[in-house]
């Protein structure tokens, strides 16, 4: 488990770090014409850096408190998980991932005049 709350996050946050580094990368954003212009674009691939490194973080989080769930119900005697935390758990995770999404596109959608 240690080894999938580690490994996972940093593959979600590098890989794509690594990929920016590309100066052939397919990076896909709204008006990427302005958000990648030279002046601009080490700019933009830091945001992106950071933005990802927020997502890892939530990623953590959510299997961090997905395996304390586990080692709670192995407490227990019979085990047992109650599914209404579970799910409690994945709707906050599904929101802070919808509002991480929301933040990264409307950051790029606005172009100051």
């Amino acid at each position: 488990m240690l080894l999938f709350v580690v490994v996972l996050p940093l593959v979600l946050v590098f890989v794509p770090t690594i990929s920016l580094n590309n100066p052939k990368a397919g990076i896909r954003l709204p008006n990427k014409e302005y958000w990648l212009a030279p002046e601009r674009q080490a700019e933009t691939i830091e945001f992106l850096r950071q933005h990802m490194a927020r997502f890892g973080s939530m990623l953590v989080v959510f299997l961090c408190y997905i395996h304390w769930l586990v080692i709670r119900a192995n407490t227990l005697v019979p085990p047992r998980m109650p599914a209404s935390w579970v799910i409690g758990g994945i709707v906050v995770f599904v929101i802070s991932a919808l509002i991480w999404t929301n933040m990264l596109l409307r950051h790029f959608k606005n172009v100051p005049r």
